[in-house]
């Protein structure tokens, strides 16, 4: 049997409230969930897209006899709550709310494809529960590998409304059944157009790298350096001076395992995220 190492992220995060009897209704027409078919205490993740089926918030939210709660685990908060508040009308029938502050436990297992497991939301004076109770809680650098390894470009900034859910990998988090929502015509379209133009892909490097950094899979003594991607992502280690992170890289170096950075060459090992969904090889549900 294998043996898989499990840690925590345990991180406190502001809490949206939708509450009023069209909460549901609302929140359907914003986001790639489908809230009309769950029923409390279901936990529900999806994306808050921009009209051309871009990313701008991956959310996880919490179904209640009112509405629904809502914690942004990628993007920013503020914009959120602020684009949802711009289109609340009077007939929409929801009021929103800023809930307290919430505690947000999930098990981390590493090598695993699942993404989202073992999630606890703790109210003050609750208490962990299951197997989360006996562990410890990740360290930055070891958070910041994980979600990393496993594609959860969830880092400020790295969300931006610049890639569609096909091109992170994540298409799962997107209902493809439900009604109309907020860029769901874009959606459909890259869906049945194939394969998409660019890809997340985890890197790691015995260099240094910055957010920004082009690539190229160009050899280093090559004159014509085609770029093929970005860095979107850094974490460094201090202790020896390496670093890995995340980039987005265009379809010609969809296959390499090995890029450069342009500016200074040096040298990534790139790796296809744990858990990443290709919809064009995938029957995404």
């Amino acid at each position: 049997m294998s043996h898989f190492h499990q840690m925590l992220w345990d991180q406190k995060m502001p809490r949206l409230r939708l509450v009023g009897s069209g909460a549901r209704a609302f929140l359907n027409g914003q986001t790639t969930v489908d809230f009309m078919e769950e029923s409390p205490p279901a936990f529900l993740r999806g994306f808050w897209l921009n009209t051309a089926g871009r990313v701008r918030a991956l959310f996880e939210a919490r179904l209640i006899d009112e509405g629904a709660e809502l914690l942004v685990l990628g993007g920013d908060f503020d914009e959120v709550m602020k684009g949802f508040d711009q289109v609340i009308f009077p007939s929409d029938n929801v009021r929103l709310d800023l809930g307290s502050e919430i505690r947000r436990v999930q098990l981390l297992v590493t090598k695993q494809p699942d993404r989202f497991s073992n999630v606890q939301w703790i109210l003050p004076g609750d208490s962990l529960s299951g197997i989360v109770q006996n562990l410890n809680p990740s360290t930055p650098l070891e958070f910041a590998r994980w979600r990393m390894e496993h594609g959860l470009p969830i880092g400020q900034g790295e969300l931006d409304a610049r890639n569609n859910p096909f091109e992170l990998g994540l298409s799962n988090l997107v209902n493809f059944n439900k009604g109309c929502y907020l860029g769901q015509e874009t959606v459909a379209k890259l869906l049945r157009a194939g394969p998409v133009r660019k890809q997340l892909r985890f890197w790691e490097s015995d260099s240094h790298l910055s957010v920004g950094q082009a690539l190229t899979s160009s050899a280093p003594k090559s004159i014509d350096k085609k770029k093929v991607g970005e860095v979107i992502a850094v974490m460094s280690n201090k202790k020896n001076c390496s670093s890995f992170g995340l980039a987005i890289l265009r379809n010609q170096a969809f296959e390499c395992q090995e890029l450069y950075a342009i500016d200074d060459l040096s040298r990534l090992i790139v790796k296809i995220p744990i858990g990443f969904v290709d919809a064009s090889s995938e029957n995404v549900e």
